[in-house]
């Protein structure tokens, strides 16, 4: 039977079961999907991205990260990676820590979604702080949050450089990013696996072009 099976009960009676899932098929599917989505990838994107970094890290600037939810997650990692990308590489003309991650404080995050907005969690962070040289990344699966969205304006507002990194074709966020990095996919695993593979891609190449500098 194509959606169910039928077998001999204890007390021999005929019992309906549901069919079996074939997980093996839905790995698959999910895979290629996740390759697919990486390969539409455009190279001249990931280029861009990479030399937004460089050039924040030569000009002593600092890399601000935010993401919700998944992607906070992802935002929080690709922090972690960038301070090992560059901590054997310490410049006496810029300021520590090179990266820093907007939704790695709970209890600050909490805070302000309460007493302010959660619209203004990120933005309240980096007002005042971010600055001409300073590098705004945002990790998206929608591109269309509004506390990352009013992100992108306090930055640009401030004179810094925004990288996106979204799903969903980018969304509003592509729309005030210098740079992006666009996945065509609206699928959250797929969009969030895509964006943890760029993560890993983005900070071991920005760690080979600045080693033995």
């Amino acid at each position: 039977m194509s959606s169910a099976q039928t077998k001999i009960s204890a007390e021999g009676l005929l019992a309906v079961q549901p069919a079996l899932f074939d997980s093996r098929r839905f790995a698959t599917a999910f895979l290629e999907r996740v390759r697919l989505e990486l390969q539409r990838i455009s190279l001249a994107e990931i280029e861009t991205a990479v030399e937004a970094l460089v050039t924040t890290w030569h000009d002593g600037g600092t890399v601000f990260v935010a993401g919700n939810g998944g992607n906070a997650t992802t935002s929080a990692h690709f922090v972690s990676d960038l301070s090992e990308a560059v901590w054997r590489q310490k410049r006496e003309n810029r300021s520590w820590p090179f990266a820093v991650g907007l939704a790695d404080n709970l209890p600050r995050l909490t805070a302000l979604a309460n007493d302010i907005s959660y619209d203004e969690v990120f933005a309240h962070q980096i007002e005042g702080r971010i600055d001409v040289g300073d590098l705004l990344v945002l990790f998206s699966g929608s591109g269309d949050s509004a506390n990352l969205l009013r992100a992108a304006r306090v930055a640009r507002g401030a004179g810094a450089t925004v990288l996106g990194v979204l799903g969903s074709g980018g969304g509003e966020a592509a729309k005030l990013s210098e740079h992006t990095i666009i996945l065509q996919s609206s699928e959250p695993g797929v969009v969030e696996s895509a964006q943890v593979a760029l993560h890993h891609l983005l900070t071991t190449t920005l760690r080979q072009r600045i080693s033995g500098e």
